[in-house]
């Protein structure tokens, strides 16, 4: 889990920070087939998690990957990193996406490679313009963490 209360970083550098995170990777076994004729038997995707879920999983906030580039929004990999997420600025204790209240998610796209299923010509001939399965993914990664609707969702247009 990235939750940044588990973290003391050596300095106050880092404060408001979500601190060092992982990433995961979500296993669908299940078929996903495209309107315009695609078909994968199994996908994987690659997510990050920030703050906690509650117990009612009430305050769950999905980052859609159009605003983030992939998976990666906030924190480092390491304290050598220098490159944090996308949006380390809004994700993080006390930031508009707070994650001492919200229990923040990012996963890749299909098809944007980074650790998700990828990017072969043909796949994104048929996957290109198909965000219905955009959102069809994004429901099986909510049921994976065992939540139906998220608090709020964030992301593409």
């Amino acid at each position: 889990m990235n939750d940044s209360s588990d973290f003391i970083f050596p300095s106050d550098d880092y404060q408001g920070e979500v601190g060092l995170v992982a990433y995961s990777d979500f296993k669908c076994e299940e078929p996903l087939d495209f309107e315009l004729g695609g078909h994968l038997d199994s996908f994987n995707v690659r997510y990050e998690t920030y703050g906690r879920l509650n117990d009612e999983k009430s305050n769950a906030i999905l980052v859609c990957h159009a605003l983030t580039g992939d998976h990666h929004c906030a924190g480092v990999y390491s304290l050598s990193d220098r490159k944090s997420g996308w949006w380390n600025n809004i994700i993080g204790p006390s930031k508009p996406l707070d994650t001492n209240k919200y229990y923040i998610i990012c996963a890749n796209c299909i098809g944007g490679c980074r650790g998700t299923t990828g990017t072969e010509a043909s796949f994104v001939d048929l996957f290109e313009g198909d965000g219905d399965k955009v959102d069809e993914m994004n429901r099986r990664i909510a049921a994976e963490f065992g939540f139906e609707k998220c608090f709020s969702v964030s992301g593409q247009t």
